[in-house]
């Protein structure tokens, strides 16, 4: 996602669900179908309509004003300008 447009995109979303991946990553190579099935949902369904989806690159994800992430695939939920934390036992 261009580092702009989602600043720009921010404040006008209810919630963003952010997905941290790294190229190479095993783990994030067998959640990328899985996500991108997540994100066709997130764009077709109008219940969703104030929720953004966005794929942060581990390239990227320390330029964002977000807590960094101690590993990959990390997957969170910014709502209402909090961090919600996902956990996957």
């Amino acid at each position: 996602t261009d580092l702009i447009k989602f600043n720009n995109a921010v404040p006008k979303h209810k919630a963003i669900v952010l997905v941290y991946m790294m190229e190479g990553c095993q783990h994030c190579q067998m959640l990328s179908p899985k996500w991108e099935v997540v994100k066709k949902i997130l764009d077709k369904e109008p219940s969703f309509d104030n929720v953004l989806s966005a794929d942060i690159d581990r390239g990227v994800s320390g330029m964002l004003p977000l807590p960094p992430v101690m590993g990959f695939p990390t997957i969170r939920v910014l709502k209402k300008n909090k961090i919600k934390f996902l956990v996957f036992k």
